[in-house]
Protein backbone atom coordinates (compact mmCIF):
# COMPACT_ATOMS: atom_id res chain seq x y z
CA UNK A 1 0.00 0.00 0.00
CA UNK A 2 1.27 3.43 -0.83
CA UNK A 3 -0.94 5.12 1.76
CA UNK A 4 -1.97 3.20 4.88
CA UNK A 5 -4.44 5.85 6.07
CA UNK A 6 -7.67 4.26 7.21
CA UNK A 7 -10.96 5.50 8.52
CA UNK A 8 -13.20 3.27 10.61
CA UNK A 9 -16.73 4.36 11.39
CA UNK A 10 -19.19 2.49 13.58
CA UNK A 11 -22.72 2.06 12.36
CA UNK A 12 -25.76 2.80 14.56
CA UNK A 13 -26.10 0.58 17.62
CA UNK A 14 -28.21 -2.44 16.64
CA UNK A 15 -27.81 -6.20 16.18
CA UNK A 16 -27.07 -5.96 12.45
CA UNK A 17 -24.83 -2.91 12.59
CA UNK A 18 -21.68 -2.99 10.49
CA UNK A 19 -18.70 -0.67 10.46
CA UNK A 20 -17.52 1.17 7.39
CA UNK A 21 -13.83 1.22 6.58
CA UNK A 22 -12.30 3.48 3.95
CA UNK A 23 -8.93 2.44 2.55
CA UNK A 24 -6.51 3.94 0.06
CA UNK A 25 -5.07 1.03 -1.87
CA UNK A 26 -2.11 0.91 -4.21
CA UNK A 27 -2.77 -0.15 -7.80
CA UNK A 28 -1.06 -3.46 -6.96
CA UNK A 29 -3.48 -4.10 -4.09
CA UNK A 30 -6.47 -3.34 -6.33
CA UNK A 31 -5.04 -5.68 -8.96
CA UNK A 32 -4.64 -8.40 -6.31
CA UNK A 33 -8.27 -7.99 -5.21
CA UNK A 34 -9.44 -8.21 -8.83
CA UNK A 35 -7.28 -11.29 -9.39
CA UNK A 36 -8.82 -12.98 -6.34
CA UNK A 37 -12.29 -12.15 -7.68
CA UNK A 38 -11.36 -13.65 -11.07
CA UNK A 39 -9.80 -16.78 -9.53
CA UNK A 40 -12.94 -17.21 -7.42
CA UNK A 41 -15.11 -17.32 -10.53
CA UNK A 42 -16.25 -13.70 -10.30
CA UNK A 43 -19.08 -14.41 -7.88
CA UNK A 44 -17.79 -12.26 -5.00
CA UNK A 45 -17.36 -8.56 -4.38
CA UNK A 46 -14.23 -6.64 -3.43
CA UNK A 47 -15.76 -6.15 0.04
CA UNK A 48 -16.16 -9.91 0.40
CA UNK A 49 -12.53 -10.44 -0.67
CA UNK A 50 -11.41 -8.05 2.08
CA UNK A 51 -13.68 -9.71 4.69
CA UNK A 52 -12.31 -13.14 3.80
CA UNK A 53 -8.73 -11.84 3.85
CA UNK A 54 -9.23 -10.47 7.35
CA UNK A 55 -10.62 -13.81 8.52
CA UNK A 56 -7.73 -15.68 6.92
CA UNK A 57 -5.15 -13.34 8.45
CA UNK A 58 -6.72 -13.69 11.90
CA UNK A 59 -6.63 -17.48 11.64
CA UNK A 60 -2.98 -17.44 10.53
CA UNK A 61 -1.90 -15.03 13.28
CA UNK A 62 -3.75 -16.99 15.98
CA UNK A 63 -2.28 -20.31 14.88
CA UNK A 64 1.26 -19.01 14.40
CA UNK A 65 1.14 -17.37 17.84
CA UNK A 66 0.53 -20.88 19.23
CA UNK A 67 3.59 -22.19 17.39
CA UNK A 68 1.61 -24.00 14.70
CA UNK A 69 2.92 -24.35 11.13
CA UNK A 70 1.04 -24.10 7.85
CA UNK A 71 1.64 -26.98 5.46
CA UNK A 72 0.59 -27.27 1.83
CA UNK A 73 0.41 -30.38 -0.32
CA UNK A 74 1.55 -30.01 -3.92
CA UNK A 75 -0.25 -31.93 -6.70
CA UNK A 76 2.61 -34.48 -6.68
CA UNK A 77 1.97 -35.21 -3.00
CA UNK A 78 4.99 -33.32 -1.67
CA UNK A 79 4.32 -31.48 1.61
CA UNK A 80 5.89 -28.04 2.00
CA UNK A 81 5.78 -25.56 4.86
CA UNK A 82 4.50 -22.07 4.05
CA UNK A 83 6.49 -19.49 5.99
CA UNK A 84 5.06 -16.01 6.66
CA UNK A 85 7.40 -13.28 7.81
CA UNK A 86 6.23 -11.21 10.76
Amino acid sequence: MTDDTTSLQSAPDNAEAKSRLSLRLSPQAVDAINRIIDLSGGGITASEVVRRAIGTELTLVERMSKGEKLLSEKPNGQIVELVFMR
